[in-house]
């Protein structure tokens, strides 16, 4: 075996040396880099669940001021509007729990928000009449809140007319060049009664679907024939 000269050896000892010394110091730098994305992580977290923690207690305020003045109202079109009002805010309330639940920070499990909503319009600890097929479970929370809000309306609307009592509701929620959002009950068509899109005789239902749909990109109709049949395509 050949012995390399002492020179060599000795800048080949010299350049192992500094080049352990760099990894030690990018070992250290990187350890440091990875300590404070881990501090900023949990730092969000906590921002996250605070934020969280206060949009659910000032939507519990807005409600419990709505109640307040529902229990001081007694025109029948006023207490119908509060109730509404007081209905709307609840189911922001329950996405926003969902949210605050779920293990994303921007996805909405739209599977148990949907079965919470039922269950809370229907006043019922189950929801053997709703059935669900959903693509996804996860939505995005820019698409789900939009969303439910708009399936908040139209469940409402079941309890109201549809057959039987808790109603029989079908959703479906499909990928088809974007989403395809549908909705079925047993109750009157709107051919038949054509009052289904207002409440106490104001359209207001109708014309806060459409905007809803509209803010998402969508495109909303109601199909003719027996039950309601709600039908919504965004585009992806």
């Amino acid at each position: 075996m050949t012995l390399l000269p002492p020179t060599y050896w000795h800048y080949w000892l010299l350049s192992g040396g500094v080049l352990a010394m760099i990894c030690l110091a990018l070992g250290y730098q990187l350890r440091q880099v990875r300590y404070q994305l881990g501090q900023q992580s949990a730092h969000l977290a906590i921002l996250q669940r605070e934020l969280s923690h206060r949009v659910n207690t000032n939507l519990a305020i807005t409600i419990g001021l709505l109640e307040l003045q529902l229990g001081q109202t007694h025109e029948p079109a006023a207490r119908w509007s509060l109730q509404q009002s007081i209905s709307r805010t609840r189911s922001v309330a329950l996405l926003q729990e969902r949210l605050y639940l779920g293990g994303q920070p921007t996805d909405i499990n739209l599977r148990q928000y949907v079965c919470s909503l039922y269950q809370s319009l229907t006043q019922q600890p189950v929801c053997p009449q709703l059935a669900l097929q959903l693509d996804t479970d996860e939505l995005n929370a820019d698409l789900a809140l939009p969303v439910g809000l708009i399936l908040h309306e139209l469940l409402t609307d079941a309890t109201h007319h549809a057959a039987p009592k808790p109603p029989a509701v079908t959703i479906s929620l499909k990928q088809q060049n974007g989403w395809l959002l549908e909705l079925l009950d047993q109750g009157p068509g709107l051919d038949t009664h054509p009052t289904r899109w207002s409440r106490a005789g104001v359209p207001l239902p109708k014309r806060l679907i459409e905007g809803l749909s509209q803010q998402i990109g969508g495109n909303c109709v109601m199909l003719p024939g027996q039950g309601l049949h709600f039908r919504l395509h965004i585009q992806q």
